[in-house]
């Protein structure tokens, strides 16, 4: 059977902006769907962030990506189209407990929002 691959990134503000293109075009190719989504944007637009992200996807994948600058949306969105078998990949805050956010620093964890959108999706018994 046909598992995908859903991946669910972005990369962090004011750092290295050359990778930026390298990761889109790494997910690009080797993931099915590839959502770019914010992470420590700092005083960075996330707009700005994700289309040099975008302009390292080779334009024979840009159908299977999507921009979602809010991150449990991103996440959300993810565990909503990926069905059994599929594998979901949240990367990029792994341990970190917070999200920073233009100088808001703000509580989060993937880990958390991971479970608790699953959480919404299973039917209630």
């Amino acid at each position: 059977e046909n598992k995908k691959l859903i991946a669910v990134f972005g990369a962090t503000g004011e750092r290295d902006k050359t990778k930026r293109p390298m990761m889109g075009e790494a997910a690009s190719r080797l993931a099915d769907v590839v959502i770019i989504t914010s992470d420590d944007t700092r005083m960075e637009s996330q707009d700005e962030i994700a289309e040099q992200i975008m302009s390292g996807i080779n334009k024979r994948y840009s159908d299977k990506v999507i921009k979602i600058n809010d991150r449990r949306e991103a996440i959300r969105r993810a565990f909503k189209m990926a069905k059994a078998g599929d594998i979901v990949l949240i990367a990029g805050k792994g341990h970190e407990k917070t999200i920073l956010i233009g100088k808001q620093d703000r509580p989060w964890s993937d880990a958390g929002v991971a479970r608790e959108e699953i959480d919404k999706l299973r039917p209630i018994m």
